[in-house]
């Protein structure tokens, strides 16, 4: 099950502006920043996404900065 990773988004109030993103996948690899690049990078090899609130806030977040290459 390497290929699910958990993801939390932290924003500023207005949601203007990431703050960090969290992320862990299930074989224990973590990821702290702000980057979506390295965020994107991070999870390239996993299939699914997880997450509290991940439709109504992650991904209205940044999905629009992702560029999907699969």
């Amino acid at each position: 099950m390497s290929n699910i990773v958990f993801i939390d988004i932290e924003t500023q109030q207005d949601q203007d502006k990431i703050l960090d993103i969290g992320a862990v996948k299930s074989n224990g690899q973590e990821y702290h920043g702000n980057s979506i690049a390295d965020f994107t990078e991070f999870i390239s090899d996993c299939t699914y996404v997880c997450g509290h609130n991940i439709f109504m806030h992650d991904l209205k977040i940044i999905l629009p900065d992702i560029e999907f290459t699969r």
